[in-house]
């Protein structure tokens, strides 16, 4: 069974052996073979963070306004027989629960963090294709020409990391 956050492997590498073998290159390339792993399990992550934030962060964000809502019908009762006067034993509870959910969201902001991720996804999907299109635009196919390739599409990514690397942190002290 496959999970969400754990998806088939795209077979990116094959697909980049595949536009080489055509085009007659037959060595290994060790260094392209490097860029293709990095390059699907940065997207295995990113995918992973898209089944996080969408999850969890959901409860997160429906959840405080219900809560609010409960505790203000409650707390604004006036009278004991009104018909939500007898749930007055959950007020510290669902204070405690707000308070906890309000610190959460203050901390992990998962409504931002879901766009920030989503968008990512699409450039790392963005930037495969563009590296699978100038594999097979590449002319000639040679040792120095591939390992040109690879390392000018290697920098490239570097910044798809970077950001992926900063929504594995908490914002508590980040502006």
């Amino acid at each position: 069974m496959t999970r969400p956050w754990n998806p088939k492997p795209t077979l990116f590498l094959e697909r980049t052996k595949q536009i080489l073998q055509d085009k007659g290159y037959s060595k290994e390339c060790y260094t392209l073979e490097d860029l293709a792993n990095v390059i699907d399990e940065t997207q295995k992550n990113v995918i992973h963070k898209v089944w996080l934030y969408k999850w969890l962060g959901l409860p997160i964000l429906v959840l405080m306004p219900i809560i609010s809502a409960f505790l203000s019908v409650i707390i604004a009762q006036k009278s004991p027989s009104e018909p939500f006067a007898m749930l007055v034993w959950l007020v510290p509870y669902m204070s405690f629960g707000l308070t906890v959910l309000t610190i959460l969201n203050a901390i992990f902001k998962p409504g931002e963090r879901f766009k920030q991720v989503c968008s990512l996804g699409i450039q790392v999907a963005s930037f495969k294709d563009e590296v699978l299109s100038a594999l097979a635009s590449l002319s000639p196919v040679d040792d120095a020409s591939l390992l040109k390739l690879v390392d000018a599409n290697r920098k490239r990514f570097e910044v798809y990391q970077e950001q992926l690397i900063g929504l594995f942190l908490p914002e508590v002290g980040r502006s």
